[in-house]
């Protein structure tokens, strides 16, 4: 139910020098912003929307501004979706957005609260429009039946994330502890672990740099296995949701 904002991208390297000849990964310290977030919903004036302009890929030219009144990234299978919400507080007009593909548009509602059904990677979504005081209106999202705070929180304790970015370029590892499945921006690798003196090692290259996943026992039952992510030598600390 919160907007995915809560410092996911705290990414930091070790003292290890790289790979020679190979970029270092770098922090990514963007993050949105909101006129307000009160527990986990976010709440914005009826004139508070924030502008998103759109550039057409082909000529530059901006074609359409968003005023976009609410903002969400929910994590699904490796893959973290964006999801932009345009709500009209005096035509009703809404529009839904997820990874900047318009999925549906109303410009005329005459009720100006209430839910909206849409599925995202098969699970069923609900993006609800709750008044506020102060003439203020309060947007909740709502993921496989439960709000998206309590979704993220279930989806953590299966998965381990670390996240980067080297020359411009985002990268988001996810490893799924049930299925050992490895995913790089959303595509499961078909790589297989190769084992070591010290438990598996993981190894595969994308646009010239190279991913090494370790997994080790710690030796505690309680931590189970280590995971750790280098990219280009360079070690990324995970990413906790």
């Amino acid at each position: 139910m919160s907007w995915l904002s809560d410092n996911l991208f705290g990414i930091s390297k070790s003292k290890e020098t790289p790979t020679e000849g190979m970029a270092s990964p770098t922090v990514n310290t963007s993050v949105p912003s909101t006129d307000e977030i009160q527990n986990g919903t976010i709440t914005t004036s009826q004139n508070g929307t924030a502008s998103n302009a759109v550039t057409n890929e082909d000529t530059g030219a901006e074609y359409e501004t968003r005023e976009v009144a609410a903002e969400w990234h929910v994590p699904i299978r490796g893959k973290l979706h964006k999801i932009e919400f345009e709500h009209g507080t005096t035509s009703g007009r809404r529009i839904l957005w997820i990874n900047e593909k318009e999925i549906f548009r109303r410009d005329w509602m005459f009720k100006l609260v209430g839910d909206d059904i849409f599925e995202l990677d098969d699970l069923r979504c609900i993006l609800r429009v709750d008044p506020a005081p102060g003439f203020k209106y309060k947007y909740s999202l709502f993921v496989d039946g439960k709000p998206l705070d309590q979704y993220k929180q279930r989806q953590a304790k299966g998965l381990r994330i670390w996240e980067a970015t080297i020359n411009e370029i985002q990268y988001r590892v996810v490893l799924e502890k049930d299925t050992l499945n490895i995913y790089l921006n959303g595509t499961v690798r078909e790589e297989e672990g190769e084992f070591t003196d010290s438990g598996t090692e993981t190894k595969w290259e994308e646009d010239g740099n190279v991913f090494i996943l370790n997994a080790r026992n710690s030796g505690n039952k309680h931590d189970g296995l280590l995971h750790k992510l280098t990219i280009n030598g360079a070690e990324i600390q995970e990413t906790t949701e």
